[in-house]
């Protein structure tokens, strides 16, 4: 697949997630349960989501991935127990679409790192996949994940 990465400038979004741990062996039983919870919450406390899921990698350690799953919101809510409330930060990012299996994103992160490369700008070490759709909508060879790094301030 062709990778077309851009850089886009990002406001603040305040979130409403759950933070966990978990090796990448059992990524899929804790994402399609949390993102499940999400959804009851959202709908309990009324809250607006504004974009498309997400999880944010904190770390790259496939044995004990920090993660954060959530959903953007309109406006800020309260957290309550697992729920948390959170932000996306404001900056600049770069992105890329990847369209396919989630087997195949290596190639998007390759993709955008050589982007970086060429442009010689730093992420941030976060890395944000937003998901346009899901596997229970969609074939894999149609999923849509973008995937953003967020960049260090230029200096």
């Amino acid at each position: 697949m062709e990778y077309v990465c851009e850089l886009k400038d990002r406001p603040e979004t305040p979130t409403i997630c759950i933070r966990t741990r978990t090796g990448v062996e059992n990524l899929a039983n804790v994402v399609g349960p949390a993102f499940g919870a999400l959804g009851g919450y959202l709908a309990q406390s009324g809250a607006q989501p504004v974009g498309a899921p997400y999880i944010a990698y904190f770390n790259m350690d496939m044995q004990d991935l920090e993660l954060e799953i959530g959903f953007p919101l309109a406006a800020p809510v309260a957290g309550q127990g697992v729920f948390e409330p959170g932000r996306l930060p404001a900056g600049q990012y770069a992105v890329t679409l990847h369209r396919g299996p989630y087997t195949n994103l290596g190639d998007a992160y390759e993709a955008l790192n050589g982007f970086l490369g060429a442009l010689e700008r730093q992420p941030t070490g976060v890395v944000y996949e937003v998901y346009h759709n899901a596997p229970d909508e969609v074939a894999p060879e149609e999923l849509l994940t973008e995937i953003q790094f967020p960049l260090a301030p230029e200096t």
